[in-house]
């Protein structure tokens, strides 16, 4: 089965080797970005713009809904702490809208603490997977229909880059 998913992505990496360090690769360039910048920087944000510390708070909760939704099987409504009839009626920018909400009011060494604990968990528990198994369906994901690489792809190292660039674009010095 994974050699269909890759096949259908030939970008994708070829075993868990290749994902981990990936992932690892990612991680350690989002955590370069971070050293580089005064931790006052986190929190401003521009016009329209997520702050740093949004962008941090929205990879580690998405990084998190990974690990609990798709890896640990748990329904995507318990995760996401939304009424299941209420999900089924929202897109994915109404839900990154409510995941920004709720981060609102979090203090930067919280989100900074949880994005820490929850890619350390992801990465363990990619590390005792069999990369065979990342190419079955995604059985429990009722938001999206795709092979579970395609969601650890997309919630590790490809969202990494995505909100790195963004970053970035926003706050080079």
């Amino acid at each position: 089965m994974v050699s269909e998913v890759l096949e259908a992505h030939p970008s994708f990496p070829k075993g868990k080797t290749e994902l981990l360090e990936r992932i690892r690769r990612d991680w350690s360039a989002l955590l370069r970005f971070l050293e580089k910048k005064d931790e006052t920087l986190f929190l401003r944000s521009k016009p329209g713009q997520w702050s740093v510390k949004d962008n941090l708070a929205h990879l580690a909760f998405w990084e998190r809904f990974l690990l609990l939704h798709h890896l640990q099987e748990n329904p995507a409504a318990l995760v996401l702490e939304i009424d299941p009839a209420e999900l089924r009626q929202l897109n994915e920018d109404q839900l990154n809208r409510i995941v920004w909400e709720r981060s609102q009011d979090r203090s930067l060494s919280d989100v900074l603490r949880e994005l820490h604990e929850t890619h350390a968990r992801v990465v363990a528990h990619l590390e005792f997977m069999e990369f065979e198994v990342l190419g079955e369906p995604d059985r429990i994901n009722t938001l999206i229909q795709r092979p579970l690489l395609e969601s650890v792809v997309y919630n590790t190292y490809e969202h990494y880059q995505e909100h790195l660039k963004t970053m970035q674009s926003e706050w080079s010095d």
